[in-house]
């Protein structure tokens, strides 16, 4: 499903240059699901934020699960894992993490394509607020 909302709003693409064109804006807010608009923004020449929808927590946990992809090295018969590099000790259970994207290259795809916002943005808002997640906004 997720994969077939990317592909039906990339039909935006055409309107929301004209939008660009007509409102010529002093910056642009977009989702990180929508990674077609940075290109946009970057043509019209317009500074871009990039809006992800989770907690720094998440997004620090994610990271950290794409970068040291711990459950490739995990033994078969381990049923719980510490996610290793960030503020708190978090364990996590085997069987609630999808690695899928690890053998589904369009969900590879999918998460590649909402980390290329978040790189090429000015900067990043994420839903959460410095006094709950101070330590994992610190940290990402």
């Amino acid at each position: 499903m997720r994969l077939t909302f990317i592909a039906v709003v990339t039909a935006l693409r055409e309107p929301f240059d004209r939008v660009l064109a007509n409102l010529s804006p002093d910056c642009v807010v977009t989702d990180v699901f929508l990674s077609w608009t940075v290109d946009a923004v970057t043509e019209h020449g317009i500074p871009m934020l990039s809006f992800q929808g989770t907690s720094a927590f998440t997004n620090c946990a994610f990271d950290v699960l794409g970068k040291l992809k711990p459950l490739q090295t995990l033994p078969s018969k381990a049923e719980d894992f510490v996610l290793t590099g960030l503020p708190h000790k978090i364990n996590l259970l085997k069987s609630h993490i999808d690695s899928s994207a690890d053998t589904d290259p369009k969900k590879a795809s999918m998460f590649a394509s909402i980390k290329d916002p978040e790189h090429k943005s000015y900067s990043l808002m994420l839903n959460s607020f410095y006094e709950l997640e101070s330590e994992y906004i610190n940290h990402y």
